[in-house]
């Protein structure tokens, strides 16, 4: 059996078993195989000893998710919401409800947070499921008027899609009567519901 010659750099000097060059070529034709230093052809190709930790496959929680939903001081940061960080609660609020139900402090705050500073109707979305069924069928013409992969978000927290299935979250309306609350609405309040 012939051994293959490895390639001589430009200076002369044959490459080292670790060099690009060689990788590549230890890659394409398996010629490296068996060498000290270099795995057993059964075995995977691996940069990663097989001591490495695994901690790495779980995400990280995030300082929201850490605090959780009935944190003081999340729910005095809803309470007091400082201009300019509207995006920043509200994104706050999306991550706490992505898998639960909004606590009925949060959406006590949230509603509070709404009627009387911060008028706009995205606030809501995050706790909807927490909100008496008035209140969703009021914001049912601002909310469909918005980007429709938000829209989609609404509908998907409305009916229960968009919680994981070991959570129990109730919306506030049925699929049917969202449905007629849907027919219902004045198309005067609202111009794109053609969008849906």
């Amino acid at each position: 059996m012939k051994m293959k010659r490895r390639r001589r750099s430009r200076n002369g000097r044959k490459d080292p078993p670790s060099s690009p060059r060689c990788l590549k070529t230890q890659k394409s034709t398996g010629c490296h195989r068996g060498a000290p230093g270099c795995p057993p052809p059964s075995s995977p190709v691996s940069p990663w000893p097989t001591s490495a930790p695994t901690c790495g496959r779980e995400p990280t929680p995030t300082p929201a998710e850490v605090m959780g939903m009935n944190s003081p001081d999340l729910l005095l940061l809803v309470e007091n919401c400082p201009k300019g960080a509207e995006t920043l609660v509200t994104r706050c609020l999306h991550i706490l409800t992505d898998k639960v139900s909004p606590s009925p402090e949060l959406v006590e705050r949230v509603r509070d947070l709404y009627h009387k500073r911060v008028p706009d109707v995205r606030f809501l979305i995050p706790v909807i499921n927490g909100l008496e069924k008035k209140e969703v069928i009021q914001a049912l013409p601002k909310l469909i008027k918005l980007n429709p992969i938000v829209v989609k978000e609404v509908f998907n927290r409305l009916l229960g899609t968009q919680h994981s299935e070991g959570s129990s979250s109730m919306s506030p309306l049925t699929p049917g009567e969202l449905l007629i609350a849907l027919h219902n609405i004045d198309s005067t309040k609202c111009d794109n519901v053609s969008r849906t």
